[in-house]
């Protein structure tokens, strides 16, 4: 029996990661058992928002609560008092070191989080080796904790890396704790960008047999956007309303086109308020609709009963955006800022990539230019972003290779502990 223990950050809870929704049918495929723990949920502290594969089931932290103080000294102390985490902390000193006192607390705290996980894992399930693997979602305490297991109790490790748990210097200060101490640890990391890739070899060039690629992807049942017909450019973002999505330099540039332009924009968050009344400010020849958080059909669906004819993406930081694979599988070319992974998807034969510290007046300006495209053009961009979804990023074809990954580390682990028994 193949088991699979899945750690997200809160799936299949609140709104977080709704990209595991399309993949998480593919591993339910290939593995028996799913046993999923969101780290970041508290039992009863949250609404399930996401249905769940029928042989999966869900698991939370043991006498955890991130909002409880007490809670949160009591693991601490437990942690500062538990041999197999000091040797932990031991080992991250020299990265520590670099980054003071806020750094330590930082590393301490992750450290904490991590022997919950483990400790968690250990009393829920009955785990053997040879039919288990785990499988981190993100490169967090998870699977910190995942890799403290693995010394235990011999099962496979994976996880995988996206953005804001890969590059550092997204942080002040610039430290990830435990990074490279649990790459190494890992039997593979799958980055989801060749950025990412690249990002942690230059760093550590031991840990090239670890790294692999293994891109996301979205799912499309023929679904198709249209160009708008009536005079209006109709400009379409999605995601989180964070600080570092920018979302106010798109709201600056449309203060500066002279044309009818319609701007919506799918995802909720803190800033969304604030972004509101500044959206109220707009002159009258832009119109701004909030359509606040959509599910991954939902978004399709929308795409294909409402015209788009350009989807822009101004981050300060990326992965590589989901949402910009979704807009391609229906053909919407898009506009975005060259950081992280996004100039793996989006060239000029599919949009634009724009610089990274793009000012509300050239944004506008790229905008007027793209809208004044003839139309065979902006065809020829729509097309061409359907071909790199198609042979890129397309999620039958991504997560059914990912999923027999995962199979083949289960069993070439089995093997080999096989062998070791043998040996001796």
């Amino acid at each position: 029996m193949k088991k699979l223990i899945l750690l997200t950050h809160q799936y299949p809870f609140n709104q977080s990661e709704a990209f595991l929704e399309t993949e998480i049918p593919f591993l339910s495929q290939a593995f028996d058992e799913i046993h999923i723990f969101p780290i970041n949920i508290s039992k009863g502290s949250a609404r399930q928002t996401r249905k769940i594969p029928s042989n999966a089931s869900i698991h939370f932290l043991n006498d955890f609560d991130h909002k409880g103080t007490l809670k949160r000294g009591k693991r601490i102390i437990s942690t500062l008092f538990d041999t197999q985490s000091m040797k932990w902390l031991s080992r991250e000193l020299p990265f520590v070191k670099k980054h003071g006192i806020k750094g330590f607390i930082n590393a301490v705290n992750w450290l904490s989080i991590a022997k919950v996980v483990k400790d968690s894992i250990k009393k829920e399930l009955q785990l053997e080796s040879g039919e288990t693997i785990i499988y981190s979602y993100w490169q967090n305490p998870g699977a910190l904790g995942a890799v403290m297991l693995k010394e235990n109790i011999r099962i496979p490790v994976v996880s995988r890396a996206h953005g804001g748990d890969l590059y550092m210097e997204r942080y002040s200060p610039a430290y990830i704790p435990f990074q490279f101490n649990v790459i190494h640890k890992l039997n593979q990391l799958f980055l989801i960008s060749q950025n990412g890739y690249d990002y942690l070899y230059e760093r550590d060039q031991t840990i090239g047999s670890v790294l692999e690629i293994s891109r996301l992807g979205t799912l499309n049942k023929n679904i198709k956007a249209a160009f708008s017909d009536d005079n209006i450019f109709r400009i379409v973002t999605c995601s989180y309303m964070v600080p570092v999505k920018r979302l106010h330099l798109l709201l600056e540039a449309l203060k500066l086109v002279d044309f009818q332009v319609e701007w919506r924009h799918i995802g909720g968050g803190p800033l969304e308020e604030e972004l509101k009344e500044k959206a109220n400010m707009l002159p009258p020849n832009c119109k701004v609709r909030f359509l606040g958080n959509l599910s991954n059909t939902e978004v399709l669906e929308n795409y294909q009963k409402e015209a788009v004819d350009l989807f822009v993406n101004v981050s300060e930081s990326e992965g590589i955006p989901v949402s910009i694979m979704e807009a391609f599988s229906c053909g919407i070319p898009v506009m975005a800022t060259d950081v992280g992974g996004t100039s793996e998807l989006v060239d000029s034969s599919s949009g634009k990539l724009i610089e990274k510290d793009i000012t509300p007046e050239n944004l506008a300006n790229y905008i007027t230019e793209y809208r004044s495209l003839p139309s065979t053009e902006r065809q020829k961009k729509s097309t061409s972003a359907f071909t790199i979804w198609n042979t890129r990023f397309n999620a039958e074809l991504n997560y059914q290779d990912f999923s027999t990954r995962l199979e083949n580390i289960l069993e070439n682990a089995n093997e080999s502990q096989q062998q070791k028994v043998y040996l001796r």
